[in-house]
């Protein structure tokens, strides 16, 4: 690699030389990592509170809109 500054008027000129060399890239060896089954919370508690949820918006929705019918 070969660098040179011409100069200015504030500045003298420069020049510089250097070599290096480059090794190919290490190939990546990614570790195979076993799949882990679901855990019971997984499995069940997190759907079963997001259906009790949901649920109560439901008859939330339907006594909101009973009580709009009402004369």
């Amino acid at each position: 690699m070969i660098a040179s500054f011409a100069g200015l008027k504030a500045y003298y000129g420069s020049h510089a030389q250097t070599a290096f060399a480059a090794d190919p890239a290490p190939e990546v060896v990614v570790p195979e990592t076993p799949t882990q089954t679901p855990s019971l919370t997984d499995t069940y508690l997190l759907p079963g509170i997001a259906g009790i949820i949901i649920t109560i918006m439901i008859v939330g929705a339907v006594l909101a809109k009973q009580v709009r019918k009402r004369p």
